[in-house]
């Protein structure tokens, strides 16, 4: 045997030796455990805790910017923040009308619609009108108007009633 075998052996007994002491050596030794904390109930420790959160959020006074949020919250809007959109949308339809002067009056106008962009990605075209994107058959708006073709000088949109409107791009100011 070559001497670094002679001491790979040598390391190796030593570890088995440390560990039949760690192993058998220790049992008769009882290992001191550390005394053991008094039992305390834990809905008194949460009752405990919730009181002291309460008291730190009674103690800490709300921020000026924080009270602004909350006052700016319960105020009024002055603007909506959403698309007016050109279609109605009643929950229940109100009487039809009889005479010609009242089927006349009850006709809607025709939505306005803004081509102002039009943008081709591949074999893909897309119109921009009214500030929103929109591919060939995609539907415009809520009343049933949808893309029937576009170009890069032009839009045709069809209504439900077979009606087609074409729009030319015009500019934004």
């Amino acid at each position: 045997m070559t001497k670094r075998e002679k001491i790979i052996v040598g390391v190796m007994c030593l570890t088995i030796v440390y560990g039949a002491y760690e192993l058998l050596g220790t049992r008769g030794i009882k290992k001191s455990t550390p005394s053991a904390a008094p039992q305390t109930n834990p809905a008194d420790e949460t009752r405990k805790f919730a009181t002291e959160m309460t008291q730190k959020l009674v103690a800490e006074r709300v921020g000026s910017e924080a009270q602004h949020a909350v006052n700016q919250a319960s105020s009024p809007w002055t603007k909506d923040p959403f698309l007016q959109s050109a279609a109605l949308i009643e929950s229940k339809p109100s009487e039809q009308p009889t005479g010609p002067k009242q089927v006349a009056a009850a006709k809607e106008p025709a939505p306005a619609f803004t081509f102002t962009g039009f943008l081709q990605i591949g074999d893909t075209r897309l119109a921009i009108i009214n500030g929103l994107e929109y591919a060939v058959g995609d539907m415009i708006g809520t009343s049933g108007n949808y893309l029937e073709s576009i170009s890069p000088d032009g839009v045709v949109i069809s209504s439900p009633n077979g009606e087609k409107i074409q729009l030319t791009l015009s500019e934004i100011d």
